[in-house]
């Protein structure tokens, strides 16, 4: 988290929700950009970080399914 901070101090906004007990952290980065026409867009990375367990299922189908939906 500590990276992403430090990504986002330039003028960006870095967006948490913690889900408690399910042991995963939904995360989006914000960074305001200067579009073709001189307005003023947003660019928007979403993240879904998950808890990779040994001898658990692999979390990432979950995880990318999450994001389309």
């Amino acid at each position: 988290m500590a990276f992403l901070h430090r990504l986002v101090n330039g003028g960006g906004h870095l967006d948490r929700e913690y889900a408690a007990g399910t042991k995963r952290l939904d995360v989006l980065i914000r960074w305001p950009y200067p579009g073709p026409d001189g307005e003023r867009r947003m660019q928007r990375e979403a993240m879904e970080l998950k808890v990779w367990r040994a001898g658990k299922d692999d979390p990432l189908p979950d995880g990318l399914a999450q994001l389309d939906g």
